[in-house]
């Protein structure tokens, strides 16, 4: 049996704790020195927990990266619409592929019906023949008689 690891147990904050920590959060978040995760971590709460308590308040951040944050080298704008126009011909010829051989299934279901209904047409004409001799075989046994 796997051992499990104890959890430590949830600290059950007073009202007026509770109040000072959202106003601790909040300060942090006009403050606008420190990222959401940041705060989060700081004050002992999850993500979400900070993304409602600045909802409420009504702070709002651009989007994007913080000026001055260094990013990794990425590539070229150019090599990447090459890219995504090599996965369109990819897409694109795989939609013509799909289509040709949705083409070849139903090309194929005509032709077994066409034979299904060529094999019926013998039959009726077999059946037909048979009917037309067993006609004159009676034909002929009444004239005989």
């Amino acid at each position: 049996m796997a051992r499990m690891k104890k959890k430590a147990p949830k600290t059950v904050l007073t009202p007026a704790a509770r109040k000072a920590r959202e106003r601790a959060i909040i300060a942090d978040l006009k403050a606008g020195k420190l990222s959401y995760r940041e705060i989060a971590a700081k004050h002992g709460v999850s993500l979400p927990t900070v993304n409602s308590k600045a909802r409420k308040a009504g702070i709002t951040r651009p989007r994007g990266r913080k000026p001055g944050v260094k990013t990794t080298a990425r590539r070229p704008a150019a090599k990447k619409t090459a890219r995504k126009k090599a996965t369109k011909k990819k897409a694109t010829k795989k939609k013509a592929t799909r289509k040709k051989a949705t083409k070849r299934k139903v090309a194929r279901k005509k032709a077994a019906k066409r034979t299904v209904t060529k094999k019926k047409a013998t039959r009726k004409k077999a059946t037909r023949k048979k009917a037309t001799r067993k006609k004159a075989t009676r034909k002929k046994a009444t004239k005989r008689r």
